[in-house]
């Protein structure tokens, strides 16, 4: 890749150099590939004492041509080349959102004047992309926001016009945002006795993360499950506002207004003794109540 330097293997043969032999390096094209201009291979000895180094340029390849004196010369094709890839591969994005991905350039950097990075989504009824980033000179990355336009996958593909840069893609999943399933009103509470009801959800990417304004004194909801729980301690009817958001990112967020009534335990009035009867004549009389939900259910054990 451009900046990258790296060894290229450098040898006389089949048999030992009788004497020092300098070889001779050249690039057939050192706007895209230097290489050092020459080793010296000591008598005795097929290899040099300091290898030879190849350095990118630009992308593209080069014939390296090695030549010494009393030797047949050799040449071999050097691509400059590096690969596209996103971070992450596979994001969420809901619907109307946005979010966004990192490409590399790698191995090396952009060469003089950047790379040009073209982009695009195979749905873009799905999630759309800028046509184009530009990852700058010296540097190997730029950020690419995606948009989540509707329910369902596209594939983004990062490529160049330069030769020698293999593509990129990345998978989008495009979801819709949370909705709270649970009607409203919720179950009636009793004051001072332990209460517990569960708000539900769909859509969006679990996991949910809940909260809750305007409950009933003594109740709270987890931030984890939707439980609302606790013991209430004084009756009436509020409204709470209810809210869940879920692990897409950026995070979608869905609200509901739901009505909990407390009411007062259960409470006899009628006093003892009830009215005296007679024997063998009709006899009525009524017991009443207060508190908790009406109608009631009555029943009696030990009756004349």
């Amino acid at each position: 890749a451009p900046g990258q330097t790296l060894p290229i293997a450098v040898s006389v043969g089949p048999t030992p150099a009788v004497q020092d032999v300098t070889v001779t390096l050249t690039s057939s094209d050192p706007t895209k590939l230097t290489v050092t201009p020459s080793i010296l291979i000591p008598a005795g000895s097929t290899t040099p004492t300091s290898p030879a180094y190849v350095t990118g340029v630009n992308f593209g390849s080069a014939t390296i041509t090695a030549s010494a004196t009393g030797y047949v010369g050799d040449s071999a094709t050097v691509s400059v080349a590096a690969n596209l890839t996103f971070s992450p591969p596979t994001v969420t994005v809901g619907t109307g959102g946005a979010t966004n991905l990192t490409v590399t350039l790698s191995p090396g950097s952009a060469p003089a004047g950047g790379v040009i990075v073209t982009l695009i989504s195979d749905a873009t009824n799905v999630a759309t992309v800028p046509s184009s980033v530009t990852i700058p000179q010296g540097q190997n990355t730029a950020t690419v926001t995606v948009t989540g336009v509707a329910v369902g996958t596209a594939h983004i593909t990062a490529s160049s016009s330069v030769g020698g840069i293999a593509n990129g893609t990345a998978t989008i999943n495009v979801v819709s945002g949370p909705t709270i399933t649970t009607p409203s009103p919720l179950p009636n509470g009793i004051v001072n006795v332990a209460y517990s009801a569960t708000v539900g959800a769909t859509g969006g990417t679990t996991p949910y993360t809940w909260s809750a304004t305007g409950l009933p004194a003594g109740l709270t909801i987890n931030a984890g499950t939707g439980v609302i729980s606790g013991t209430p301690t004084a009756a009436g009817t509020s409204t709470a506002n209810v809210t869940v958001k879920d692990s897409t990112n950026p995070q979608q967020t869905a609200s509901a207004n739901l009505s909990i009534t407390i009411v007062a335990p259960v409470t006899i009035q009628t006093t003892s003794p009830l009215p005296a009867g007679i024997v063998n004549v009709a006899y009525s009389a009524t017991v009443a109540a207060t508190g908790g939900t009406t109608p009631y259910t009555w029943s009696a054990t030990g009756l004349p």
